[in-house]
């Protein structure tokens, strides 16, 4: 797993003008790295496929991550699918992976956080906890129970996230 970091962090450090890049929706894929893939934006619908189909593509063993989060159940999705195919997760220290980022992070056969990751509470798009019905927190609850028990994440952790207002821990 060392050699595939250092590799993926000279990618990162050294841009090259011509660089050959594959976009797959916030992944990004540079062939200088070819056994890394890079998550870069925000975590969108759709985005387990386009991994799915990185995959595929590329014999990727680590995905090295840097984003601020969005869409819940993809991350949670994603999360099974690096465990599923055994892909590593690795956040340089320089980067953040938070919210749904780290649950996907979390999803990683192997795990490496250099940088921060930053879990909260739920919250809604409106930042007003209040305003996602019971029923939506208890769906989004078990289904963050359930996959961070198979991806063997502490119990103490999900605890610890739970008793978080809608501010970011790391």
């Amino acid at each position: 797993m060392k050699s595939l970091i250092i590799s993926a962090c000279i990618t990162l450090l050294h841009p090259t003008v011509s660089r050959a890049e594959t976009v797959y929706g916030s992944f990004r894929f540079d062939e200088r790295a070819p056994n890394s893939l890079f998550l870069t934006g925000e975590i969108q619908s759709g985005d387990s496929f386009e991994l799915r189909k990185a995959l595929r593509e590329h014999d990727i063993k680590i995905v090295v991550m840097g984003s601020a989060g969005g869409n819940l159940y993809e991350g949670l999705q994603m999360g099974a699918i690096l465990r599923d195919k055994e892909v590593s997760t690795f956040v340089p220290k320089s980067l953040n992976c938070e919210s749904s980022c780290a649950n996907m992070f979390f999803g990683g056969a192997k795990r490496k956080a250099d940088g921060k990751l930053g879990v909260h509470q739920f919250y809604s798009r409106d930042g007003e906890r209040g305003a996602r019905s019971e029923e939506q927190e208890i769906k989004d609850l078990r289904a963050i129970e359930e996959e961070s028990l198979r991806l063997e994440v502490k119990n103490t952790a999900l605890g610890d996230i739970l008793k978080l207002q809608k501010k970011y821990s790391y």
